[in-house]
């Protein structure tokens, strides 16, 4: 699939859009409306966008963003007549920012380039197969189903589900390397094994990112 290299982006706190995954998302702000009037117009992409600190997004506010977004497209759309939608994105592909420009627009745009997997040399099913299984959020026929996937999306599928801070999955959405994802997810449930009174996350692990 051709992706595109320049897009606007929408950021937003306590959201991170992953291959496949699909985003309901309901638009508002007149700044999104003409966002999405101009993404139906053209090839309907749109990537949402991690701020890199926390609580920065809102009204007037650009906050600067974590290099890696993820890309998705609308397939759905449903106007209404006081000018809010709804619309739904499939996420379609991990992005690494290389520029934010100067387009003249209400909303924000990017140039951004495909972050590529890497696929382990080393055999990592069993490993992640015992991730699948301790993942809380599964049940039997879940894991099986997932076990299907891809590695890449099926670390995906419990880096979503997992209960931590979402600047701890950022950090490990980021991770090109499949392997390193996968790192990081053993180390998160690791912790969350731990009593209450000791978990705690802290997205500057080395073992995260």
């Amino acid at each position: 699939m051709t992706l595109p290299r320049v897009f606007p982006i929408f950021p937003l706190d306590q959201v991170i859009l992953v291959p496949g995954a699909m985003l309901p998302l309901h638009i508002f702000e007149p700044r999104y409306r003409d966002m999405v009037a101009d993404a139906l117009a053209g090839d309907r992409s749109i990537a949402m966008g991690m701020p890199a600190n926390q609580g920065q997004t809102g009204a007037g506010l650009d906050p600067q963003l974590h290099p890696v977004c993820g890309l998705g497209r609308i397939v759905h759309h449903q106007q209404y007549p006081d000018g809010r939608s709804d619309i739904l994105l499939e996420g379609l592909s991990r992005m690494m920012i290389e520029a934010e420009l100067d387009s003249g627009k209400s909303y924000r745009v990017v140039r951004a380039g495909r972050l590529e997997e890497i696929v382990p040399a080393d055999d990592v099913t069993e490993r992640a197969s015992l991730l699948l299984s301790r993942a809380v959020a599964f049940d039997d026929d879940e894991c099986a189903l997932l076990a299907k996937l891809p590695l890449g999306r099926m670390l995906d599928s419990v880096l979503l589900r997992i209960p931590v801070p979402m600047n701890v999955k950022q950090e490990i959405f980021a991770a090109a390397h499949l392997g390193d994802r996968l790192d990081a997810l053993e180390v998160v449930l690791d912790k969350l094994d731990e009593p209450p009174s000791l978990l705690c996350f802290d997205a500057d692990d080395p073992r995260l990112n």
